[in-house]
């Protein structure tokens, strides 16, 4: 499945319209984002990737960012075109990338994506993480940590489909959120993956659903969030992970799980205690020998 974006330039000092198109990489919709609601058409994106020819790509970027509406065709929208528009107001970050097959155009909202963004929202905590997938695998987490992590929650919470992927991609999660939050996030792997873990069954973080709204939802898909995205079959690209929650409720989430986390903590310490005490036999026995094998006097 693949989507091409085309749009249309105005017709000025007595030149006509041309129009431009490119093949769209990615794209994340989260409408209620937005003041209001977003509606379907025009869609207006958080994250958006497209790949055109260096003739085209600064086209299509200088339509894009002064809010010209452009079509969508093909893939989730092969129904019929669907609009799409990037808002002037909204502050979108616009990059352009030279590459050996053209050029790679991206237009972004810096306070969703940017790790660190800046001022902390006082009300709402709201990110999204689509990272790379060279950058999953370059976080510094030993494998003794990752089978750490997976049997801590394996053992708190019967979660037994993790994987090292899980993990890391918990990890990541829980920096971004270590950057938006009041308080300070523990760094341990095992606990930032329950915390991720906690926050996505509480419904204040969802896993990315499809743009094809037919596509069956997971278990940590909340359609409540309504984050949805497209990543083209091939690309390095992380599926996304939304979050929105109010201060109010991270806190009492992390109170919750921090809770949860001393209390297994303990249970373990109490646990290893009893494995490795000596049997309290052990001296009774001997001392038992020892009377046996004295010969018996007479009187």
């Amino acid at each position: 499945m693949s989507i091409t974006l085309t749009i249309r330039s105005d017709e000025r000092d007595g030149r006509k319209s041309r129009s431009f198109s490119a093949h769209v990489l990615a794209l994340a919709s989260w409408p209620s984002f937005w003041e209001g609601g977003g509606g379907d058409d025009p869609l207006r994106p958080v994250f958006l990737l497209v790949a055109a020819s260096d003739a085209e790509a600064r086209s299509v970027l200088e339509n894009l960012r002064t809010a010209r509406k452009a079509t969508l065709l093909g893939g989730p929208f092969s129904g019929g075109s669907t609009g799409l528009e990037l808002p002037r107001s909204t502050g979108y970050r616009y990059e352009l990338q030279r590459t050996a097959e053209g050029t790679l155009l991206t237009a972004y909202i810096p306070a969703l994506f940017d790790f660190q963004p800046g001022l902390v929202d006082p009300e709402r905590v709201r990110f999204i993480v689509l990272p790379a997938e060279e950058d999953v695998a370059a976080l510094k987490l030993t494998a003794s940590e990752e089978s750490a992590a997976l049997r801590h929650v394996e053992e708190l919470d019967n979660v037994q489909d993790g994987d090292a992927r899980l993990v890391r991609t918990a990890v990541l999660w829980a920096s971004y959120l270590d950057e938006r939050s009041e308080l300070p996030i523990p760094p341990g792997a095992d606990f930032r993956l329950q915390l991720h873990l906690a926050a996505l069954r509480a419904g204040l973080a969802s896993r990315g659903l499809s743009l094809r709204k037919s596509d069956a939802m997971g278990p940590y898909h909340h359609e409540t969030l309504g984050y949805r995205e497209y990543i083209a079959p091939g690309l390095a690209l992380a599926s996304g992970i939304v979050s929105s929650a109010s201060h109010e409720d991270l806190r009492t989430l992390l109170a919750t799980e921090l809770h949860r986390y001393e209390g297994a903590k303990a249970e373990r310490a109490r646990a290893l205690a009893v494995v490795s005490a000596p049997p309290a036999t052990r001296g009774t026995r001997k001392k038992t020998r020892a009377v046996r094998e004295v010969p018996h006097v007479s009187a």
